[in-house]
């Protein structure tokens, strides 16, 4: 999941499995995209297709980093509640 600015300034978390292709909206004046989802669903965003792409890698790569903690922590024969819990924070809470 990634976090994005819908044209009315809310946040919304964004399931980046569910991203066909992303475009810059070329109708704005700002660098706002165009997010095609498969199913045909279409969201435009305040963030340019630049900062989409780099949330969706690092995204991917968190998701990676954690499965390679899990698999280091169950090959030393430990239960699944020794293993680190992934706590995602919105974009606020990681500023403080």
């Amino acid at each position: 999941m990634i976090w994005v600015t819908t044209k009315d300034g809310s946040r919304l978390a964004l399931n980046i499995d569910r991203i066909e292709r992303i475009e810059l909206n070329p109708i704005s004046q700002s660098k706002e995209s165009n997010i095609f989802l498969v199913g045909g669903n279409r969201l435009t965003v305040a963030e340019d297709p630049d900062s989409i792409v780099d949330s969706i890698v690092n995204a991917k790569a968190a998701v990676i980093a954690m499965s390679l903690t899990m698999t280091t922590y169950l090959d030393r024969n430990s239960t699944m509640e020794d293993i680190p819990k992934l706590r995602v924070l919105h974009p606020e809470e990681s500023k403080s």
